[in-house]
């Protein structure tokens, strides 16, 4: 946000150091008066009487995990962290407590990689489930309002930043007073008071739905969102306490926790990988994306992630359920509301699906087609199979096509 609104060089040493100054001299305030932040990547719990902030992944972690670090190792970190908190608290903390309140799998003992990943099997839709669009009640979503996003920046604190900027960098006053404003109400955003969230909140930066992945963009530098998701509630904590547990048990849960918090993201506008889901319920991001995978199956809908949303990675459901409601005859503006994407999104979906359904009234074999297509061979197979499920034969395609004006020989 500073580099955008003051025009500061992309790796900006003022941008980075006024940061740093600003969050070091407000932390020496803050502590002496009483306020407490929760930080992106913690997240906020009730234990035994009081309100503990626990870490899922501090930027030390993140760093480890860019220079190479095993996911499995620095989680590992991350859980014995947030043990130490818990101890600080109530010396009687055991690693139990932990498991219970930030990592449910690990409740339950490893039994090899097939069974530590064994999900529930997919059961009829149920009658109050949503259904194609994303319903925020029945996934227990709660409405996010920041009010306390100004901030408050003592004299102490804001003359000193008011001095280096006009003095030793040659700032207006006016300029240097944008600036201040702007750093207050990003540490508000980024680190909000610990009274401003419920046990169980957890602050995260996600990537904003407007912004889209480009090669040469590293993933510093888009824009990013901080927001605030409901990890647990206390009947899901129930379920980690349940003497019964199993790994159904605790996939179940933690399919209804990563369904409210992709949702409580993109209400935000921001989005959540299932690298940023798999630290937030400590799961490999693997077995997350299976997880959103039969979640998604099981209620007929779509939860918003980067795969949904900015088609990243190889995510297929998404294109496959738009296709199925535009044969259905739902109008592409209508298409895009449900499925939230963008109404250009829909449009080069349906015409990618003309073209494959052209493609095939001519025989073109499928690895042909994708080459002609320039898109990838799943893709074609994926809208072959859907021809062959919705059309008895090719007269029924040409039919079909003749009402998007087609011309056909």
């Amino acid at each position: 946000m500073l580099r955008e609104r003051f025009d500061f060089s992309r790796e900006s040493w003022l941008a980075e150091h006024l940061v740093a100054d600003f969050n070091t001299r407000m932390e020496t305030f803050e502590a002496g008066v009483g306020i407490q932040r929760v930080h992106p990547g913690e997240v906020l719990v009730s234990y035994h009487g009081g309100k503990v902030t626990l870490p899922l992944l501090t930027p030390a972690g993140a760093a480890e995990l860019v220079a190479g670090k095993k996911y499995a190792a620095v989680s590992c970190q991350m859980q014995q962290l947030a043990l130490s908190r818990l101890q600080a608290h109530d010396p009687a903390a055991t690693m139990q407590d932990v498991y219970r309140l930030i990592a449910g799998r690990q409740l339950l003992p490893r039994r090899g990689a097939r069974g530590s990943r064994s999900l529930p099997d997919v059961k009829r839709t149920p009658d109050t489930a949503p259904r194609g669009e994303i319903n925020p009640c029945l996934l227990g979503c709660h409405p996010l309002v920041r009010t306390d996003v100004e901030g408050f920046v003592p004299p102490e604190v804001k003359d000193s930043i008011l001095r280096f900027l006009c003095q030793e960098e040659g700032c207006s006053p006016a300029r240097a007073d944008a600036i201040l404003e702007a750093l207050a109400r990003l540490r508000e955003q980024y680190c909000p008071k610990t009274c401003a969230l419920q046990p169980g909140q957890a602050v995260w930066i996600g990537i904003a739905c407007g912004d889209r992945q480009q090669v040469e963009k590293a993933t510093a530098f888009r824009k990013q969102v901080p927001v605030i998701v409901t990890l647990h509630t206390l009947p899901e904590l129930a379920v980690f306490a349940d003497p019964h547990l199993n790994i159904a048990m605790v996939n179940r849960t933690h399919q209804q926790m990563i369904a409210r918090m992709a949702t409580e993201a993109y209400l935000q506008s921001a989005l959540l990988s299932t690298f940023d889901l798999g630290f937030l319920v400590m799961r490999q991001q693997r077995t997350v994306a299976d997880l959103i995978t039969a979640y998604e199956q099981e209620h007929d809908l779509i939860l918003p992630t980067p795969g949904s949303v900015h088609d990243a990675g190889r995510k297929l459901t998404h294109k496959r359920r738009i296709i199925q409601l535009h044969l259905q005859g739902m109008l592409n503006q209508e298409i895009a509301r449900l499925m939230h994407h963008s109404p250009e999104a829909i449009d080069r979906y349906v015409s990618d699906f003309h073209a494959t359904l052209i493609l095939y009234l001519y025989d073109v074999p499928p690895l042909l087609a994708a080459r002609v297509m320039r898109r990838g061979i799943g893709l074609i197979r994926e809208h072959l199979a859907l021809v062959h499920e919705n059309f008895p034969d090719k007269d029924a395609v040409k039919e079909h096509l003749r009402r998007y004006d087609a011309k056909l020989v």
